[in-house]
Order: structure tokens, then C-alpha cells, then sequence
């Protein structure tokens, strides 16, 4: 029997899908002006439970990436941030470690997850995540411009 996923959608392009003892985080965002907030704010206290937990962030724009996603504590949670490339020179993350950079065409593997990167019509790219067994596909900012 296949592993289920468990999604949330957080706002915009942000969402957070569990699957087994492995939660990953796409693009998370809490809005221009703090639409997520309160009790529907991801925090640390989410994150108990979980073996693995892999952030993604799919281009700098400010509705991908919310730098309080580099403030929970990596420490004390199994935290892997998976970044696009065109990232690498951002300056929120140059004292980051353990960051894993992937361009289109590149993929990475932890123990049970795969991540393919793919493109995108913006900039940065597309994630396809392979967990446990589920496949779950993140655009970006992949999308068909009038």
C-alpha cells in the first residue's frame, strides 16, 4: 500500500504536504499583510513528529520565500532547505549551511525522498518530489503568461 500525503495550502504558492515521518514545506509565504497568522501560521511546534523536513524555496521573489522560514531552528529540528540555484548569492542566506542549490536538470536524494528540478517560466524552478512513494509536483512560478 502506497503512502498518503497530507496537503495544506498556506497561501499563494505555499503549501505543506506530509507523508509518513516526512513534512516538506514549498515556497512558504505568510502574505503581504499577514494573511497567515495565529493558529494558521507554520511554527516550530509543526514540525514535532517528523524525522525529515525539507523546506523548499522556489525563486527570491518576496511571495516564495519569507525569511522566517531561516529562523526555525535547524538545530533541533531535521530541517533541509533545498533552494533554487539562481538563490545561491541572496543575502539572507550567506551564513547558511547544509543548504542544497539545484538548477533545472539537477535532482537530490535523501533517504526517502528524490527532487527533481525542473524549469520555470519566471525564474528559479519547479520542484518534482518524489516521498515514500508519493509524487508531488510544486510549479513555482511555472505558468502560462497572457
Amino acid at each position: 500500500m502506497s503512502a498518503v500525503a497530507t496537503v495544506t495550502f498556506f497561501h499563494h504558492a505555499g503549501l505543506m504536504a506530509a507523508v509518513e515521518d516526512t513534512l516538506l514545506v514549498f515556497d512558504y509565504w505568510r502574505g503581504e499583510n499577514g494573511e497567515i497568522s495565529g493558529e494558521n501560521e507554520l511554527t516550530e511546534k509543526d514540525f514535532e513528529g517528523y524525522k525529515q523536513i525539507i523546506v523548499f524555496v522556489s525563486n527570491d521573489d518576496e511571495d516564495h520565500f519569507d525569511p522566517v522560514v531561516l529562523g526555525w531552528d535547524a538545530e533541533k529540528y531535521p530541517i533541509t532547505y533545498i533552494f533554487a540555484r539562481d538563490m545561491q548569492q541572496h543575502p539572507a542566506l550567506k551564513n547558511m549551511q547544509d543548504c542544497i542549490f539545484l538548477s533545472e536538470g539537477q535532482h537530490a536524494q535523501t533517504e526517502n525522498v528524490r527532487v527533481d528540478a525542473y524549469g520555470s517560466t519566471h525564474k528559479g524552478v519547479s520542484f518534482y518530489v518524489t516521498a515514500h512513494g508519493v509524487h508531488i509536483f510544486h510549479a513555482g512560478v511555472l505558468n502560462m503568461w497572457h
